[in-house]
């Protein structure tokens, strides 16, 4: 009975140990102001990254599909934020719906043409032009969203989620954010099915960024 209790004793050890120093997690510093994060230029982490949009869909709901192929570079500058860049590109292409029947269509195949023109018109880009800090986290990342071809400027709004100068896993410098923006799909000449699909498309990212 004793040398169960003692063996018990000891695996609550070694489980402890391992939490807090085999791993990293909880000797790795949160940093939840981003003047704390190294400068430099970072790249996306693709496994932990996301893009959805949300369109009306005849009034009945908020149709909800995602972008899966997105690569985001940000070059920081911690000390000025505001003086910061981003840029980001992503393939239309990997628009995925999750339609429940692909093998009565391929649905996904058939946005990217209807919607996108995909073919002639691959990739979507955005390149910022200013930062404007609203708060200690939060920010108006400001760009160019070319589409379609088509160029329009857009603001993303956008907030710092925290970071690490060191990332409990990989050790590198990383941090993440959230944005959001609503666009007029109209405004890049992509017009299919208004009204009866929304022109208003709402936008959000959910992205970590490691230090290259």
């Amino acid at each position: 009975m004793i040398k169960s209790i003692l063996n018990g004793v000891k695996i609550a050890s070694l489980a402890a140990t391992i939490y807090t120093t085999g791993f990293g997690v909880a000797s790795a510093e949160y940093l939840s102001d981003i003047t704390k994060i190294p400068s430099g230029n970072y790249a996306i982490e693709k496994t932990h990254a996301s893009l959805t949009f949300k369109v009306n869909h005849i009034g009945l709901s908020f149709y909800t599909a995602r972008f899966t192929d997105i690569k985001a570079d940000v070059n920081l500058n911690s000390t000025d934020v505001e003086k910061s860049s981003v840029k980001a590109d992503v393939k239309l292409k990997s628009v995925k719906t999750d339609y429940p029947f692909p093998k009565k269509e391929n649905f996904d195949a058939e946005i990217a043409k209807k919607f996108f023109n995909a073919k002639k018109y691959p990739v979507a880009s955005f390149v910022s032009k200013s930062i404007q800090k609203t708060g200690a986290n939060t920010g108006l990342i400001t760009g160019d969203l070319t589409m379609h071809g088509q160029t329009q400027t857009i603001v993303l709004d956008a907030v710092f989620n925290g970071g690490y100068d060191a990332h409990p896993y990989t050790k590198n410098p990383a941090f993440g954010i959230s944005a959001k923006t609503k666009i007029k799909r109209s405004q890049w000449g992509i017009n299919e099915y208004i009204p009866y699909v929304g022109d208003e498309i709402e936008l959000a990212l959910e992205l970590e960024f490691v230090k290259k």
